[in-house]
């Protein structure tokens, strides 16, 4: 028995969902610290629950506003441009499309020594829905720094550790409690 639980899925995953509805309705949910991972970190699905997920926490990636506004923009309402990983699915295309046009090769092992150039480059800010853009610059010989969609800032392994959101259920639905690694998760937590 234990006094928490941990939640990994998605919000389409409907037999999953209905699972935790069962938990809930026999009680299993009451007095747990419930934490939720990215797929669940929509305010959907917690409304769907009533009420009884309100203060449980969720977990995503977070990105500036001032950088989500250009994929926004860029896809419209074609789809929630805020869900889990899309800003991130749209970033490894694009950076590995600048890479190879950098490298003039589609061969991984040429192609990839590029990546770390442009996604932490001193030159040309390019954003989601600015590809064209830094193509045109990388012909022309210039340096280009991808952000993207993401915030793309890779560390010395080649990584995009970003940025996760730390989010609470409050009123069914998700609010910014703090960021990660700004603050600690466990810090934000405990201050409730």
């Amino acid at each position: 028995d234990s006094d928490s639980l941990i939640a990994i899925g998605y919000e389409t995953d409907t037999q999953f969902i209905n699972d935790l509805k069962y938990l809930q309705q026999v009680g299993e949910l009451e007095n747990k610290s419930i934490v939720l991972s990215d797929g669940l970190v929509t305010d959907g699905f917690a409304a769907s629950f009533n009420g009884s997920l309100n203060g449980a926490y969720g977990i995503r990636p977070q990105v500036p506003e001032e950088i989500t506004k250009y994929f926004g923009d860029l896809v419209g309402n074609s789809f929630d441009f805020r869900s889990a990983y899309a800003a991130e699915s749209y970033d490894a295309v694009a950076l590995a499309s600048l890479a190879m046009h950098a490298a003039g090769s589609t061969d991984p092992d040429i192609y990839k020594q590029f990546i770390p150039v442009i996604a932490n480059g001193s030159g040309t800010p390019i954003y989601a829905g600015q590809l064209a853009e830094g193509l045109r610059l990388i012909s022309e010989g210039q340096e280009i720094n991808y952000i993207g969609a993401s915030n793309v800032s890779l560390d010395v392994e080649g990584d995009d550790l970003g940025d996760l959101g730390v989010y609470r259920v409050t009123e069914d639905s998700f609010e910014l409690i703090g960021l990660y690694p700004e603050n600690t998760i466990a810090g934000s937590i405990e201050n409730d």
